[in-house]
């Protein structure tokens, strides 16, 4: 198979991997946010604990970037599919748990303590599913595309996914007005009920002050579909992807297999082996032009670093890849604030509808994923720094306009709807030119190939406790009032 063939079809694979797991979160996430007052009657005046799964989706995620790095690495320089593949595989099994954990949790809604299971299960698998999936997904189309073009990969693979995350969020809405019923769990309601509320027959119907008394059930299920569905996709395109690889690899002829001894050979023959010139020697020699970037790249590499010393480098004494991963946290803090606490506030307490909240929701990842890919190419070519800079600052300013709303007493849903759509569409700008530039920044900054799996793992922990950062800050301020 040749080089652009195989580049190609990783590329390819590693895309629908991303838009697969980037739409499942979506609609398990609303879906979870929607059902935690509706369903679960947590208590409506703390926006926190509604969006109590933030917690452990983030350090499960984060957990699982780790994971992904050291994955990558098992078999990842003898085939540019296995360690990937690999990953894939326990990512879509582990979201296999998700449905059952989603559809007993709903069945035992009524009592108490329901809520904080549904919240911890599902999140930590969902948390493990798309720090796995992603990662590899990421990795995957780094290597292919090269380093020259790291920024162009990352952002590619970011435009796929959170487009998928946004087509997700419109789509909600229509899944939720078919699939989702409501009904009054007594026939005698309270009194603030009863003054507020005369139907409970859907989810536009229920209002906070009949919480526990307007039940509504349907969420679990839109849900469960989409990861049973979404993990079974996986993992039938991992074992194909698998597959096509062994039968390629089986049927490669002689000399795109060169033995180890006979590179060792080729290069102390090089002219310029002294110098370590190994552009030239791949250039020069025909016995070695049939190899695969990654095979190269073994045999002009020293011995990669540890994972422990690379999560060290990474985190403290590389002081670039210390102010990437630091960038990380803080975005994705931002991002646990705005998108828990933000998408509750807007449709339970601002009175906005769920085409209105879901509108906002798709506001943010849309720009978000369409603008990543040419952030990623850009940076390449006019370098990291100022994109990043330029994309954190946006995203200061967007922040500062929704605390602006949120402070307002009174709000004019219709006004309310589109004044947060800007703001979140300009925090999706943002937050798209900074996030593939980040990934890439830390690739420029390993020098060893074979590290570069284990030092983007470390950047994505780093960056993805910030979700679960968001949430505990949350907790603090509803304790706080």
């Amino acid at each position: 198979m040749g080089h652009t063939t195989v580049t190609v079809a990783l590329l390819s694979s590693a895309t629908v991997h991303v838009i697969l797991t980037g739409f499942v979160l979506q609609l398990a996430k609303l879906s979870l946010l929607d059902s935690s007052s509706r369903t679960f009657s947590a208590p409506i005046n703390s926006y926190a604990i509604r969006a109590l799964f933030l917690l452990p989706f983030g350090a499960s995620k984060a957990l699982a970037n780790l994971l992904a790095g050291v994955l990558v690495r098992v078999r990842d320089f003898k085939n540019q599919w296995g360690g990937t593949s690999l990953c894939l595989a326990v990512g879509w099994s582990a979201l296999l748990l998700a449905p059952a954990f989603l559809l007993v949790s709903e069945a035992r809604a009524s009592y108490a303590g329901s809520w904080p299971f549904a919240a911890l299960a599902t999140g930590t698998v969902l948390g493990v599913e798309q720090g796995l999936t992603w990662s590899a997904s990421l990795l995957r189309a780094m290597d292919a595309a090269g380093k020259e073009r790291a920024g162009l990969a990352s952002g590619w693979i970011e435009t796929a996914g959170y487009s998928a995350i946004a087509a997700a969020a419109v789509l909600i809405t229509t899944l939720e007005t078919k699939h989702v019923k409501c009904a009054f769990t007594d026939v005698t309601r309270s009194a603030t009920c009863a003054k507020v509320a005369t139907s409970c027959a859907s989810p536009s119907d229920w209002t906070a002050a009949c919480t526990g008394e307007c039940t509504c059930h349907g969420y679990a299920a839109i849900a469960a579909t989409a990861t049973a569905v979404a993990a079974a996709a996986g993992l039938v395109l991992v074992a194909t992807e698998t597959l096509a690889s062994s039968r390629t690899t089986k049927a490669a002829s002689p000399k795109d297999d060169v033995p180890l001894v006979a590179m060792n050979e080729a290069f102390a023959a090089s002219p310029n082996a002294d110098q370590g010139d190994e552009d030239e020697l791949l250039t020069s020699s025909t016995s070695l032009s049939a190899l695969q970037p990654s095979q190269a790249f073994e045999v002009s590499s020293p011995s990669p670093p540890t994972f422990r010393a690379t999560f060290v480098d990474t985190s403290i004494k590389d002081v670039s890849r210390m102010l990437c991963c630091i960038c990380g946290f803080i975005a994705n803090l931002n991002s646990g604030l705005a998108w828990g606490l933000l998408l509750l506030w807007l449709r339970d307490h601002a009175g906005l509808s769920a085409t209105q909240r879901n509108y906002v929701a798709a506001s943010y990842s849309f720009p978000k994923g369409f603008m990543q890919v040419f952030a990623g190419a850009l940076s390449d070519r006019l370098g990291r720094r100022a994109l990043v800079v330029t994309g954190l600052g946006a995203s200061a300013v967007a922040l500062a306009v929704l605390a602006s709303l949120a402070r307002t007493n009174e709000h004019v849903p219709h006004d309310l709807a589109w004044q947060s759509s800007l703001a979140a569409a300009l925090l999706g700008l943002g937050t798209a030119l900074a996030y593939p530039v980040l990934a890439a920044a830390v690739s420029d900054r390993v020098s060893n190939k074979g590290a570069i799996s284990y030092a983007i793992g470390t950047f994505r922990f780093w960056r993805d406790l910030g979700y679960a950062a968001g949430t505990l800050v949350a907790l603090v301020a509803d304790a706080a009032g």
